[in-house]
């Protein structure tokens, strides 16, 4: 266990530290609809701001579970696309979602449902934060779902651009340790020199947190 917890470490590492690493959280029977929302954040790709994943990345050979595992845990974003067959799916709920969850209240990640279909998700563990679209509408109930997907990749742009002029919150196991050792150096400096000062753990305003949206 501890070797595998090392390795994925060691792979959360290799991600180039400008790009910002959207990892797709969705049901297999949305893939179109996900292709559909990627092909529509190409232009942030090209322009250098952010890198995707998701499970059909996984090459021949490669470990699912820990593959997905390795790139959750590594995730700047992470897009829960919501339907009706997301929470269905035992998998996408019980551990993708509860993990995204974590990493997000932790200040590790930024979490955005994104709602794909009309689906029922009241009491859902998710359900507190902001959905894009903006309006709340379910991509599948747009007249031209191309509106709806340039409206999510705007908000996503916000957010990368929002990222990006600030630190980016430590997302491996020696980035959190650096960022206690900072605070602890912080708090053990002479009278007469100034605190190193501790890294962000989130972004001051996330536009997708109901909870930080009030207390902005």
């Amino acid at each position: 266990m501890e070797t595998s917890k090392q390795q994925q470490d060691d792979n959360q590492g290799t991600l180039p530290p400008e790009h910002i690493l959207v990892f797709f959280s969705y049901a297999r029977r949305d893939q179109s609809l996900r292709d559909q929302l990627e092909n529509h954040l190409s232009i942030l790709k090209y322009r250098g701001l952010i890198t995707t994943w998701h499970a059909r990345e996984i090459s021949a050979g490669q470990e699912l579970i820990q593959e997905i595992d390795i790139h959750l845990h590594a995730a700047h974003i992470i897009l829960l696309l919501i339907s009706a067959n997301f929470l269905a799916s035992e998998y996408c709920v019980s551990r993708e979602l509860l993990s995204a969850l974590e990493r997000h209240e932790r200040g590790e990640a930024q979490v955005i449902p994104v709602l794909l279909r009309p689906v029922l998700f009241t009491g859902a563990p998710f359900a507190k934060l902001q959905p894009l679209p903006t309006n709340g509408k379910p991509v599948t109930r747009w007249s031209d779902r191309d509106l709806a997907f340039v409206d999510i990749a705007r908000s996503i742009e916000q957010l990368v651009l929002s990222l990006r002029s600030s630190k980016l919150p430590p997302t491996t196991a020696g980035e959190r340790q650096e960022a206690r050792d900072t605070r602890r150096e912080g708090q053990t400096e002479g009278p007469g020199e100034a605190p190193i000062p501790a890294l962000p753990t989130q972004p001051e305003k996330c536009p997708f947190c109901l909870a930080e949206t009030r207390a902005g």
